[in-house]
């Protein structure tokens, strides 16, 4: 739980995500949406925006990843109605409670509490509908990518540039082709490697950089560098492995930069055999 709570923090406070939500929440602080410029103050409403943007991604992060332990498929129908229906349930009494604390320079009337629920209600549904056009229109670079007509190195708008290259798959002179994607600001040695929907989050000691690929293209490339796979979406380099913890049960790699990365049943002989961890 901890960890589930950690990497949303990180995804909350990443970029570009922080950047969006930024400047939705000044956005909507100048505006006023929702009834707020008129029961706020400025400044009350300058925060109240902020927790409230800020808050909306951490809480989707963390019912995202409730809802795909129940629903594999992200693509579907049902996964996005759970998504917004949860996302709704667990918002809706943060936002509402925010807006009866925040209110001290009440000059107008708060919403009632079924207006809130159904503000928190249409807002997922609108954010879910663009996120599957997003995700429709992914799939088809995908899909262009499986036929070799498309590759990404580098960086877009989304964290990705297109070329037209593909990589070299054995090349005797590369030693990380993985690290050659990152930019030249954060290129560092490679700590951890975990699969996001269609990314992959490149993680090294200061750093968390996405990229748009799949994940075992990623650990195909991570060529030179000792590393095992401690979950089928997660992949650590050896020298990142500090130590091992059980939580619960469950068993964790510690990394230098602190991460915790799960370790399932399937990959541990291997990480016993390695010496990684200890038997028992």
């Amino acid at each position: 739980m901890n960890t589930l709570v950690f990497r949303a923090f990180r995804h909350t406070f990443s970029y570009p995500p922080v950047a969006i939500w930024s400047l939705m929440a000044i956005g909507a602080a100048i505006m006023g949406p929702f009834g707020t410029y008129s029961v706020f103050g400025w400044w009350a409403r300058v925060a109240y925006w902020f927790v409230i943007c800020g808050s909306s991604v951490f809480v989707a992060y963390l019912v995202r990843v409730g809802v795909s332990h129940f629903v594999r498929d992200d693509n579907s129908f049902l996964f996005d109605t759970l998504n917004v229906f949860g996302f709704t349930l667990v918002f809706s009494p943060i936002a509402y409670g925010l807006t009866v604390i925040l209110s001290f320079d009440l000059t107008g009337t708060i919403p009632p509490a079924w207006q809130m629920i159904l503000f928190v209600f249409l807002v997922a549904t609108m954010v879910n509908a663009f996120r599957r056009v997003h995700r429709n229109s992914q799939l088809s670079h995908f899909a262009a990518e499986e036929t070799g007509s498309l590759h990404f190195e580098g960086k877009d708008g989304d964290g990705d540039v297109i070329t037209d290259e593909p990589p070299q798959q054995n090349s005797a002179t590369s030693d990380c082709r993985l690290l050659e994607r990152l930019p030249d600001d954060i290129r560092a040695p490679i700590l951890h490697l975990s699969a996001r929907d269609h990314f992959v989050d490149v993680e090294t000691q200061t750093a968390l950089y996405s990229l748009r690929m799949r994940f075992s293209d990623a650990v195909a490339e991570m060529n030179g560098v000792e590393g095992f796979n401690t979950h089928r979406s997660h992949w650590v380099a050896r020298e990142a492995i500090r130590s091992d913890v059980n939580k619960d049960g469950k068993l964790f790699l510690v990394l230098t930069n602190g991460t915790e990365v799960p370790v399932s049943r399937s990959f541990r002989p291997q990480l016993i055999a390695a010496g990684v961890i200890a038997v028992g």
